[in-house]
């Protein structure tokens, strides 16, 4: 029942490809929270550097090899590669490790069928704008060695207590259709007690006994109750039934809380993990006292420190970070506000932050007045500055590629008690020591709050001097430049030529291409980051990414065109957009701030901003050199 995804942070710094364990109720962060709220959200399995994450597949299937035959596949289009991952219990969550388990050209999805037989698609000759023709990309079948077809089973002919059998066996795919034919039938008392036997068998596979749990959830609904409360006393089920049990809202009147409760104190943190998003579910916020505890990191664990922290994994942050989701959902503010006299509170004012409600506001105003301990005090108006905005209600648009990341809210919104708030909070400024109003106008900055009566603490959008690009020119008497060569001449002597890698990286600089792209890890991208390039394209694809850039567009860097109200047009990518405006760099390298409510209309262009004829001047033996640069960054 675990769920994973590759994807990527989308964050504009280096597209870093993550791969997560989706969970319910959990908050990843994207886009509001996870460059700098990192500590509010739920942390990556691994971040595995630039790339396309597009896909992931379980495998679980006794005809593969051993090593492969119950183990996670992600594909990466951006890299062309699809890996394996070795997944290894910690906590809650995995240790996750990563190899290539093949190399395919744009690898976009992929799928397993009922005779083992693994399909991948590829993307190949696709670009992000446009269609590119009927002939784009592929199917690749992937079989292990000596696999051999089998019969396919005909479901609908197979009698009761063969599909059940079928449930207990290795095959995920077979497993699923089963449970799916079973469903399809309807509910009968035989069958409710062969899936029952089953889920009590210990000496059943785990996976078999789990679907069984779950098929008899959906095909009896409450009336399964009292096999799902006993299973709550299996080790083994214990987090599957706790799952199964509130799987469906409509089915939740009368539910006791009390295995949950139970199960909060279980010694495997998968159990405390389920029994959280199941509390959270109940909407019965008196059992709020009794998930505050869990809020806690467990004893001698610290955040990580290793930078960027949204790119590490952190499962001790995994069973805080649902504890702190179930109160939100419960909206436990009596209970919160209670906890911030004990030990809990920073974890309570963790939960406070989301709880948009005046109940919430006057109660830490109320609290603000009856402290003198300074850690609180900060704590308490760091919440207030939180909650002074919302997020806007949804209006038909959101974020584009590149979405603002500064957060805590894209389409920040003030609320009935955004006064309140600011009223208290220009008050604890003014009155402040000179470390209190520090603190307090770092948190105003950074929540992006501007307060009527104080200096303002914004920082606003740079946009930075720089000096537009200027086409090298060539020399139309020279016949061994680019400019002067037909391109498949050009290709043909790229290609051919020995690259040196060290005049290629003096060459990159040389031609501007530092004006648009960055190499290393940290610089500001501009354009596509090329940190490891050689990595992700192939020669030839470097080659004519340079002579036609039009060809193929990057992912991400798609070329638009803006016509303003007045009529003015404007083109380029988009480098950030916030609720209010696109920040775009031209061809010319400039980068310009555009405010949406100017902007008219904003139409996709298949021309890449990278404009042709960058490396006219060059010979190709000269671009070999800057290919062979290109390739060295890994």
């Amino acid at each position: 029942m675990n769920l994973f995804t590759r994807g990527n942070t989308n964050d504009g710094a280096g597209w870093d490809t993550r791969v997560s364990l989706l969970m319910q109720t959990a908050q990843y962060g994207y886009t509001q929270l996870f460059a700098n709220f990192t500590d509010e959200i739920m942390p990556t399995l691994g971040t595995f550097g630039g790339g396309g994450g597009s896909g992931a597949l379980f495998v679980q299937d006794p005809r593969w090899p051993a090593k492969f035959r119950n183990t996670l596949f992600t594909g990466d289009w951006g890299r062309s590669e699809v890996y394996r991952h070795a997944l290894k219990d910690h906590n809650p969550s995995f240790d996750l490790q990563q190899e290539v388990f093949l190399r395919m050209p744009r690898a976009t999805g992929m799928d397993i069928d009922l005779d083992g037989r693994l399909y991948v698609a590829s993307w190949r000759g696709g670009s992000a704008v446009g269609f590119e023709g009927p002939n784009v990309g592929f199917v690749a079948r992937v079989t292990p060695k000596g696999w051999k077809p089998g019969p396919t089973p005909d479901l609908k002919a197979t009698d009761g207590a063969a599909l059940v059998q079928m449930l207990a066996g290795g095959q995920s795919v077979l497993r699923l259709h089963a449970q799916g034919e079973i469903l399809r039938r309807g509910r009968t008392a035989e069958m409710s007690r062969r899936l029952a036997d089953l889920a009590s068998d210990a000496s059943a596979p785990l996976e078999g006994r789990v679907a069984a749990l779950f098929t008899l959830a959906q095909l009896d609904g409450t009336d399964a109750r009292p096999q799902l409360l006993k299973s709550c006393g299996d080790p083994d089920l214990s987090q599957f039934a706790l799952r199964a049990l509130t799987d469906r809202r409509a089915q939740l009147d009368g539910l006791d809380a009390k295995p949950f409760l139970a199960a909060l104190a279980d010694k495997s943190p998968r159990v405390q993990a389920q029994a959280l998003i199941c509390l959270g579910r109940l909407n019965d916020a008196s059992v709020a006292k009794y998930i505050l505890p869990l809020t806690a990191r467990r004893q001698g664990s610290a955040l990580p420190t290793k930078r960027p922290i949204q790119n590490q994994p952190d499962p001790d942050r995994v069973v805080p970070h649902l504890a702190v989701r179930a109160l939100v959902s419960l909206n436990a503010i009596d209970a919160c506000l209670d906890a911030l006299d004990g030990p809990h509170a920073a974890c309570a004012l963790w939960a406070l932050r989301s709880m948009h409600d005046d109940r919430a506001v006057e109660g830490l105003v109320k609290k603000l007045g009856a402290t003198r301990t300074p850690g609180l005090r900060r704590g308490i108006l760091a919440t207030l500055i939180r909650l002074y905005h919302r997020e806007a209600d949804y209006k038909g648009s959101w974020w584009g590629i590149r979405p603002d990341s500064t957060g805590p809210y894209y389409d920040r919104a003030k609320w009935a008690s955004s006064s309140r708030i600011g009223a208290v909070v220009k008050n604890a400024v003014l009155d402040a020591d000179p470390d209190m109003a520090a603190f307090l106008k770092a948190e105003l900055a950074r929540h992006r709050v501007a307060l009527p009566g104080l200096p303002s603490t914004l920082v606003t959008v740079q946009i930075e001097k720089e000096t537009p690009l200027i086409l090298p020119k060539a020399d139309p008497m020279d016949p061994n430049q680019i400019a002067n060569i037909p391109f498949e001449s050009a290709v043909k002597r790229t290609l051919a030529a020995k690259g040196d890698p060290v005049k290629g990286q003096a060459l990159f600089k040389s031609q501007s291409c530092v004006a648009c792209h960055t190499v290393a890890d940290g610089q500001t991208p501009k354009g596509p980051h090329l940190v490891d390039i050689g990595k992700r394209s192939k020669v030839d694809e470097l080659v004519e990414s340079i002579l036609k850039p039009s060809a193929k567009l990057a992912q991400g860097f798609e070329t638009y065109q803006f016509v303003t109200q007045s009529g003015r047009v404007f083109t380029g990518f988009i480098v950030s957009e916030s609720a209010d405006a696109v920040l775009i760099r031209e061809a010319s390298s400039v980068q310009r701030e555009l405010k949406r409510t100017d902007v008219e209309t904003r139409i996709p262009q298949k021309l890449s901003a990278m404009p042709e004829g960058l490396i006219a001047n060059l010979t190709p033996e000269q671009l070999a050199d800057v290919i062979a640069y290109l390739q060295s960054l890994r």
